[in-house]
């Protein structure tokens, strides 16, 4: 399906988005901060002096001893870590019945699981985002393509850095803000024209550009969002809003109207 720029420019001019990493525990019980001023939720360990416990975080960056090791990066070297840009991460993903994406998108449904290359270059596994950790219940996604006006400005209105020719902020404002304090994750996610895979750059320079930092920007490998969301709403940026706990979604619509649902759950 080849969507009419016409068309895109004039149903997209609404939307809202975004995604972040807060409010956990380090082992001590204490919240730990990532260098963005995010943090990501690990569970509490009593022993403060034991390194070597799996629960322990011992090199700082926000990933547990037991989870780098099951990933194959070093729990005592804060630059090898699982994920770049400190995304969540779940042990438990395997649980998590993947339904594949036949059955679209459509509230109920369970999203597939989905890999997309992020801004840093890492393949994220979207089952990772429903981690125990987290401090978020809902994940909005903003699905737009790379390069279309209104999907950029959904993402710099969300970043907290864009005008807001959209008028989102009177309505949205709380979704913004949640999205900043780490109660809702935003994920932007790329696609381009006819669904083909986004530029390997296109993340990276979306995220430069437009992004803010606790949000993945990811590809849409396989054209799964592009058909199951876009070509099924007939514009971008268009997006469903999922629970965090099952990847079950609960909206699906442009963007204004998932931004709508989000706030009506906040």
């Amino acid at each position: 399906m080849r969507l009419s720029p016409f068309l895109l420019l004039f149903c997209v001019a609404c939307e809202p988005g975004d995604a972040v990493i807060t409010g956990l525990l380090d082992p001590g019980g204490k919240e730990e901060t990532l260098p963005d001023g995010t943090s990501q939720a690990n569970p509490g360990d009593d022993d403060d002096d034991d390194d070597d416990d799996g629960l322990a975080d011992s090199d700082g960056d926000t990933y547990l001893n037991q989870d780098e090791l099951t990933e194959g990066t070093d729990p005592y070297d804060y630059d090898s870590r699982i994920y770049t840009g400190f995304w969540p991460y779940n042990p438990d993903k395997e649980a998590i019945s993947d339904p594949g994406f036949s059955g679209g998108f459509t509230p109920g449904d369970v999203v597939g699981r989905h890999m997309g290359k992020d801004q840093f270059g890492d393949t994220v596994d979207l089952y990772d985002l429903a981690s125990p950790y987290r401090q978020y219940e809902l994940i909005a996604f903003n699905v737009t393509i790379d390069g279309i006006g209104p999907g950029i400005v959904v993402s710099e209105w969300i970043s907290g850095g864009g005008s807001d020719p959209a008028g989102l902020e009177g309505d949205y404002h709380m979704v913004r803000e949640a999205v900043e304090d780490g109660s809702l994750l935003w994920v932007d996610m790329l696609v381009d024209w006819d669904g083909a895979d986004p530029n390997p750059n296109a993340m990276s320079n979306w995220a430069a550009d437009y992004g803010f930092e606790p949000v993945p920007v990811l590809s849409d490998s396989n054209s799964h969002f592009y058909e199951g969301v876009v070509a099924a709403i007939g514009y971008v940026p268009a997006g469903i809003l999922v629970r965090a706990d099952t990847m079950e979604v609960v909206a699906m619509g442009g963007m204004s109207e998932i931004c709508a649902a989000a706030r009506d759950r906040l």
